[in-house]
């Protein structure tokens, strides 16, 4: 029966780390990628399994609660993925939570030792059941190996995280995520029939793994590198929408305001710089059609733009023709006149130095001089060339043989 156990359970792992779609650190495709890999890993891994996994497997339908007190009390010497059962008084439903213990001389004892309320060292939804009144009623064993000898250490630890990534999803024991859908379709039962409630906040997969001790080449080491890099960097653009989704749904005027405010503060470190970056922005915001109005065809580069543009005599022209069936055209004028001034913009023709500014006109250039900005920045400078100047002549006065 074990052997039976072992095949399918290895059968669910392999789909699972086969997966596309799904962000796992790359150490497990470089070293569980093949079949050929995955097999060598689980023949140094000699699994056991907790009595009436077995039949849980096959079963249609997803464990009762009693299903995890039946589990394997946990014991010494082996490496083990293990289930809590938490429950709180008052509450009906049971909660649970998976994860593994690999310590290299005790084993999973250490791990399942250190559940206790008020140790920051333990995951962050089981810190929080402990601080709201839950407690451990049960812990066991859902499957484990001896402690293996230091050379298969490793591969064995990730091999180990694959198998608590996996069961953690088939037993719904993690949040429900977006990725959801893509282990559901090969799982044996699904999330709204299960009884208790998830403790796991993410895949285990997810985590970066110590690469030091697998002896990777330069270019294996610069793949990681390259990938975990680029995922750190989704997380945190992730996040940073999350964040300006909430705060603009606190408080949309504060919110923008404060915005302005930070922005204009980067801008004034250094205007040259910030105005490059501004019309880097913009260029950007336009060539995505995020502003657009449908009716004149033309994109804009804020929303600001795009509600000054739709109160324009030449907006409501163009609404008032289309309500009339007429299409209007801009004129050959026109289209050279725009033309000719993106052409002074580009060879910086009417220039303003101090503020980094190309105008498409005398007349425009004027208008800018006379702007707010344009005077922050020629202060600005001038307080900067003084400072120069101070800072010359002070060199030069040390520099000046002593009479």
């Amino acid at each position: 029966m074990q052997t039976a156990t072992r095949y399918l359970v290895d059968d669910y792992l392999w789909r699972f780390l086969s997966m596309d779609g799904f962000y796992m650190d790359p150490l497990f495709k470089l070293k569980l990628g093949t079949r050929e890999q995955f097999d060598q890993a689980c023949q140094v891994t000699p699994l056991a399994f907790a009595p009436g996994l077995s039949r849980q497997l096959h079963s249609l339908g997803p464990p009762p609660i009693s299903f995890f007190y039946k589990l394997t009390p946990p014991m010494g010497k082996v490496w083990a993925l293990y289930a809590h059962v938490m429950r709180k008084p008052g509450v009906k439903k049971s909660r649970v939570y998976f994860g593994i213990g690999t310590e290299q001389t005790e084993g999973v004892r250490v791990r399942i030792r250190q559940y206790k309320p008020g140790n920051h060292a333990l995951p962050s939804m089981v810190r929080k059941a402990f601080r709201e009144g839950w407690t451990i009623r049960y812990t066991g064993l859902v499957c484990w190996c001896p402690i293996p000898d230091p050379a298969h250490r490793p591969i064995v630890r990730i091999l180990f995280k694959v198998i608590e990534a996996a069961l953690s999803a088939m037993f719904y024991v993690q949040v429900k995520t977006v990725e959801d859908h893509l282990w559901e379709a090969f799982m044996p039962w699904t999330r709204e029939q299960v009884e208790y409630g998830p403790l796991c906040s993410h895949s285990a997969v997810k985590e970066e793994v110590r690469s030091a001790h697998f002896h990777l080449s330069a270019e294996e080491l610069e793949y990681l590198e390259e990938v975990r890099k680029e995922h750190r960097r989704l997380l945190m653009r992730g996040y940073g929408k999350t964040h300006h989704k909430k705060r603009l749904a606190e408080d949309p005027v504060g919110y923008r305001r404060e915005k302005a405010d930070t922005a204009m503060r980067s801008y004034n470190k250094d205007p040259i710089q910030g105005a490059a970056k501004q019309r880097t922005q913009k260029a950007k915001t336009r060539a995505s059609g995020v502003h657009f109005c449908p009716t004149c065809n033309q994109n804009f580069d804020s929303p600001s733009a795009l509600a000054k543009h739709e109160r324009s005599n030449g907006h409501q022209d163009a609404v008032d023709a289309a309500a009339a069936g007429v299409t209007l055209t801009k004129s050959t004028v026109a289209i050279a006149g725009k033309a000719f001034a993106d052409l002074v913009r580009t060879e910086k023709r009417h220039h303003c130095d101090d503020c980094d500014h190309p105008a498409a006109s005398p007349a425009a250039l004027k208008v800018h001089k006379q702007s707010k900005r344009h005077a922050v920045n020629v202060k600005r400078n001038q307080q900067l060339r003084a400072a120069r100047l101070a800072a010359s002549a002070a060199a030069a006065a040390e520099d000046a043989p002593s009479s």
